[in-house]
């Protein structure tokens, strides 16, 4: 059976950084997202007994990722199943530079690769199988403004709390980079968990944060939503600053952006920087202030790319395939 998916990447709001189960990809603690309907992974899954083994395309190149095999495994353990996969996987923007190319991709893969091996599986079992890929992949199968438990295996899922159309909320996805990061965000969370003496203080922090978030967005409030997430990424990149080996993700560019989100913001553009980890910005905010930011930020030093996004809605199934 062929089957092919779409999913949209997804902006950290209140971030998640370090795991309490390595293996099983659970969080140390909730975080919240936002999905972006600009950035996408397109993926087409083919089980057949012609094929003998697994295969992967990756963005028009052979790829032996064993992240990707391992999943379909857990899905062929689902289905019962000892077929092989044909994997085609597009994205719509560089993977691995801090735009959470493996969320949208382990969220595509779940969704196609499950309808693929003929699963049919809720909202709930596809998050947390998803997350069993990419721990933020999770949050975005549910799609708009989601939050990961923090539970176990079982209960660690995404939950929406607010749909893509709820508020007026835009964000430019600021590029300044096309490399990949050298530290991996698995690796890294775990250098911090272990190292920063700045992480239990973090996790005392984010559960009057988590609460703050929520409740801005009940109140359908863009810039509250993207001011707390400022405040986030300067306390999540703090524990990274103060691991050893210390993660530095941010380069000249990255900062050059950050002020100049500073700087319109003194003048009375109210938008909000945000970066997970890598050298990308994201700038969030209302339509009309991000609108109002996007021709200074453009001019930016070390700027490449400007990708300005709605909020994006679930994984879904699409009936175009890659192959």
């Amino acid at each position: 059976m062929k089957a092919t998916a779409v999913a949209c990447a997804n902006q950290g709001l209140i971030k998640y950084w370090g795991k309490t189960d390595e293996a099983l990809r659970v969080p140390s603690n909730p975080s919240i997202s936002v999905c972006l309907a600009a950035l996408t992974t397109r993926t087409t899954v083919e089980f057949s007994d012609r094929l003998e083994h697994d295969e992967l395309t990756l963005d028009h190149r052979s790829s032996t990722d064993p992240r990707v095999f391992q999943h379909l495994d857990r899905i062929r353990e689902l289905a019962r199943s000892s077929q092989r996969a044909r994997v085609v996987s597009e994205n719509g923007f560089p993977p691995g530079v801090g735009f959470a190319s493996s969320a949208s991709g382990f969220a595509a893969l779940t969704v196609a690769g499950a309808a693929a091996a003929g699963l049919d599986l809720t909202p709930s079992a596809l998050s947390r199988l998803a997350r069993l890929g990419s721990g933020s992949a999770s949050r975005s199968v549910p799609g708009g403004f989601a939050e990961l438990l923090a539970e176990d295996d079982t209960r660690s899922i995404a939950v929406r709390l607010a749909g893509p159309d709820d508020l007026d909320f835009r964000t430019l996805a600021v590029g300044v980079a096309e490399t990949e990061k050298k530290v991996p965000s698995s690796a890294g969370m775990r250098i911090t968990t272990r190292t920063s003496p700045f992480f239990p203080a973090r996790l005392e922090y984010l559960v009057p944060a988590l609460e703050r978030m929520r409740a801005a967005l009940r109140a359908r409030n863009p810039v509250e939503v993207a001011r707390l997430a400022e405040v986030d990424t300067l306390n999540m990149h703090a524990t990274m600053l103060t691991s050893d080996p210390p993660l530095v993700y941010w380069s000249g560019a990255t900062l050059e952006v950050i002020r100049a989100v500073l700087d319109a913001r003194a003048s009375g553009i109210a938008v909000y920087f945000s970066v997970d980890a890598g050298e990308n910005v994201f700038v969030n905010g209302r339509a009309s202030d991000v609108a109002a930011a996007r021709e200074r930020l453009r001019a930016v030093r070390g700027v490449s790319s400007l990708v300005e996004s709605a909020p994006g809605g679930p994984a879904r199934l699409d009936p175009q395939p890659l192959f």
